[in-house]
């Protein structure tokens, strides 16, 4: 009687598995296209220093929370992490500025049955249907970057005495050469 539903659900988690496999194989880059785009310039790591660390804050959550919606938790915070550390000491801004809600954010993907296994447990029984998922859990996802965001600027940051505005001197660059 329990294994009832195992069966059913084992089956639909084969389809979305098969789904994002047809996904995966068409995901491809056009490596020159990415260099030509690249040396545009449009957004570079010092341009952050311009934006008000608030917004930093709330795009970074923002970002990472639809970002893992598609794609490993693990993954995304491993790539993620030392590039984001990389922009914000480049930036003269404090590395945890983006580092705590990065990994705070990580964890919320709520609108796609990939974005979490609890996601994709919900998904194949079957019981919710895909346009159901998506409208939840965007908002569950807006509410997260909301959540993050306030408790990264008016929380860890005041508890932690940082001052998101200026770089700390464990993290600025180190000199290299004679």
């Amino acid at each position: 009687e329990d294994k009832a539903m195992l069966l059913p659900a084992l089956k639909r988690t084969a389809d979305c598995l098969r789904v994002a496999a047809i996904a995966i194989d068409d995901f491809a880059f056009d490596t020159k296209r990415c260099a030509a785009e690249a040396e545009k310039g449009y957004l570079n790591a010092t341009d952050l220093a311009d934006w008000h660390p608030l917004a930093i804050v709330a795009a970074v959550s923002a970002t990472v929370t639809l970002l893992t919606e598609i794609a490993s938790n693990t993954a995304t915070i491993s790539i993620l992490l030392p590039l984001l550390f990389a922009a914000a000491v480049e930036s003269g801004i404090h590395p945890l500025l983006v580092a705590i809600p990065a990994t705070l954010s990580v964890s919320y993907g709520f609108a796609l049955p990939g974005g979490t296994p609890p996601n994709a447990i919900a998904f194949a029984t079957g019981r919710i249907r895909m346009p159901q998922m998506v409208r939840a859990g965007l908002i569950l996802d807006f509410i997260a970057v909301l959540l993050v965001t306030g408790f990264t600027w008016l929380w860890i940051g005041p508890r932690l005495g940082l001052d998101f505005h200026a770089l700390p001197d464990w993290a600025a660059p180190v000199p290299v050469g004679p």
